[in-house]
């Protein structure tokens, strides 16, 4: 999974893959062909994280990953579609004029971000509110 590109070789706890990594950053291949953000970075992301890039990080890279950063006022007006964690641990998303919409607090923590699409949110794994 590491030389496709799938998977990051994770040197904290082994250098048995740093090889096969190289090889897929070089090939440009799975994530190494955009920019993206470490798993292990992913949760505590801030304006210093590192976005990792196969070839030149993109100048708006940095303000695309780290839009989806919890926010309480949506990050600007066309992008007011609420995404939040349920009890059960499934991503959801709520659009305005949806039941409950104006409930839903974007301030808990990093369990809720901002969608400007609906597109954008079921490509992020997250499904629409059935109400």
């Amino acid at each position: 999974m590491v030389r496709s590109g799938w998977a990051l070789s994770f040197v904290r706890y082994s250098h048995a893959y740093d090889a096969d990594e190289v090889v897929a950053r070089e090939a440009h291949a799975g994530l190494w062909s955009g920019a993206f953000i470490a798993p292990w970075d992913w949760q505590h992301r801030n304006k210093a994280t590192i976005i990792l890039d196969a070839a030149s990080v993109p100048l708006n890279a940095q303000t695309i990953l780290l839009g989806a950063v919890s926010a309480s006022e949506a990050p600007s007006p066309e992008c007011v579609i609420k995404g939040n964690v349920n009890r059960k641990g499934e991503r959801i998303y709520h659009l305005p004029g949806q039941l409950n919409y104006s409930q839903i607090s974007m301030q808990k923590g990093l369990w809720e971000r901002w969608f400007c699409t609906e597109a954008e949110a079921e490509a992020a794994g997250w499904r629409k509110a059935t109400r």
